[in-house]
């Protein structure tokens, strides 16, 4: 019930959603072909933990998210317990936000559309 509480205050739709299939481990991600399951960013094996959390191309935006909050929060240490859905609001909605950025991106790159990221 406190993970439905703090979805609730995610105001971006889609990061709202994103967060939501996320946390309940139903990401579209490939899986059984180990081509197609590979990581378009840096050729490792491709799960939702390594693309939030681990893959490289994750930096630039945790880097943007870090700049914004630096003045007015203090900035989240990007892992997996960011998802505990224990936060504040605002940084809740940051992590959506970003969430559904490296999402983007990742999709972006999936099917070819080379796109740089946007702050």
């Amino acid at each position: 019930m406190n993970a439905l509480a703090a979805l609730s205050t995610i105001v971006l739709p889609k990061g709202r959603v994103l967060v939501w299939k996320y946390v309940t481990k139903c990401l579209p991600l490939v899986r059984g072909d180990p081509v197609a399951s590979i990581c378009v960013s840096c050729g490792k094996d491709e799960s939702s933990k390594h693309l939030f959390f681990q893959c490289k191309e994750t930096t630039l935006p945790v880097k943007i998210l870090k700049e914004v909050t630096a003045a007015n929060i203090p900035p989240p240490v990007w892992d997996i317990t960011l998802l505990n859905l224990k936060q504040t609001p605002m940084t809740t909605n940051l992590v959506a936000a970003t969430l559904e950025r490296i999402w983007f991106r990742r999709n972006d790159l999936r099917h070819q559309r080379d796109e740089p990221f946007t702050e």
